[in-house]
C-alpha cells in the first residue's frame, strides 16, 4: 500500500491512495500574495480585504455552474505556504468542481495567529499579534455577500499551522462552522466555548511537530505542552453527544468514527509512519513547494 520516505508517507498506487483533499470533502459533504506564473495554473481569482489597517489577501474559486446556496470550503496553508500554493498542490479546484462548492484560499500575514510559541501571525521578533480570527470572519462574511454561499455550510480545513488555525476557528469564530478537517494540527489556544460541529482529524504517528500523544513537541516550531489528539477529539465527542466510536484498520490507516446527533460525526484518520505531511498532495516538484 505505501512506502515511508523521510518523515512523510507517499502512496504508490493511485487507486489505493489516501487523497486527503477528497477525503476531507467527502466528510464535509455528508455532514452538516499572488505569483503570476503559478497563478496561471489555478482557477481562482485574487481578492483582498482591509482588516485593522492591513490589506489581507485571499484567492477565491467559484466554479462555473455552481449557483447560490453552495457550500464554502476555506483551506488554510501551512506555516510557510500561501493560499496559492495550497490551491496548486492540493488540487482543490477539480474537487470544488465535482463537489459543487466555492473554495477560498486565504493568505496568512506571516503564518497564522493560531496561538502558541510562534503563532501570533507576525514576523519573528514582532510582539503585536495579528487577529486572524477577525480576518477570516470578515472574509467569510464578504463571500457570503458576494457569492451568496450557504452560511450554514461553511467548512474549514488546513495543514500544520493552518490546521492549528482551523481548530482556533472552531473554538473562537463568531459565526457557525459546519465542520472542520485539520491535517497535522492541534489546539494551542483558548478554547473555552468550542462550537458543536463535525471534526475530521488526520494525523501521522511519526509527526514530531504535533505528537499524537501530546506533551512537549520535539520539532523546532512548537514549544508548548500540547494536548493529546485523543483528548481533543473526546471533548468534541462529548460536546456533540456522540455514540461510542467504531475502529477500522486498513494498514497503514486506522480510522476511528463516532456518529453523533444532528448528522454530525467525529472521525480520526491515523497514518502509521507518517510525519507532518498532507497526504495525496502533488509531489512532482518539491523545490517549488519549498
Amino acid at each position: 500500500l505505501a512506502r515511508v520516505r523521510g518523515h512523510g508517507i507517499f502512496l504508490d498506487e493511485p487507486a489505493m491512495q489516501l487523497d486527503a483533499t477528497s477525503v476531507i470533502w467527502k466528510f464535509f459533504s455528508t455532514k452538516h500574495a499572488d505569483v503570476p506564473a503559478l497563478g496561471k495554473l489555478v482557477k481562482s481569482k485574487p481578492q483582498s480585504i482591509l482588516v485593522d489597517g492591513r490589506l489581507r489577501t485571499y484567492r477565491l474559486y467559484h466554479p462555473a455552474g455552481v449557483g447560490a446556496g453552495a457550500p464554502l470550503v476555506v483551506a488554510l496553508h501551512g506555516g510557510f505556504g500561501t493560499g496559492l500554493t495550497t490551491e496548486l498542490h492540493t488540487h482543490w479546484d477539480p474537487v470544488a468542481e465535482s463537489g459543487k462548492f466555492v473554495a477560498a484560499f486565504p493568505d496568512g500575514a506571516h503564518g497564522w495567529n493560531w496561538g502558541g510559541c510562534c503563532g501570533n501571525g507576525q514576523r519573528i521578533g514582532t510582539k503585536s499579534p495579528i487577529d486572524d480570527v477577525k480576518f477570516l470572519t470578515m472574509m467569510v462574511k464578504k463571500i457570503e455577500a458576494t457569492d451568496r454561499i450557504d452560511p450554514h455550510r461553511v467548512y474549514f480545513t488546513g495543514f500544520s499551522a493552518g490546521a492549528n488555525m482551523t481548530f482556533r476557528m472552531a473554538c473562537q469564530a463568531p459565526f457557525p462552522i459546519a465542520a472542520i478537517a485539520p491535517a497535522a494540527g492541534t489546539v494551542d489556544t483558548g478554547c473555552s466555548h468550542p462550537q458543536k460541529l463535525s471534526v475530521l482529524s488526520i494525523n501521522g504517528t511519526s509527526d514530531t511537530q504535533i505528537p499524537i500523544g501530546g506533551g512537549a513537541s520535539s520539532g523546532p516550531y512548537v514549544r508548548d505542552l500540547l494536548p493529546s489528539i485523543p483528548s481533543l477529539l473526546a471533548k468534541w465527542r462529548a460536546l456533540d453527544g456522540c455514540r461510542p466510536a467504531s475502529v477500522q484498520k486498513w494498514p497503514p490507516l486506522t480510522v476511528t468514527l463516532s456518529k453523533c446527533p444532528a448528522g454530525r460525526a467525529v472521525e480520526w484518520i491515523v497514518i502509521d509512519g507518517a510525519g507532518a505531511l498532507m497526504a495525496g498532495t502533488v509531489d512532482e516538484d518539491r523545490q517549488s513547494v519549498v
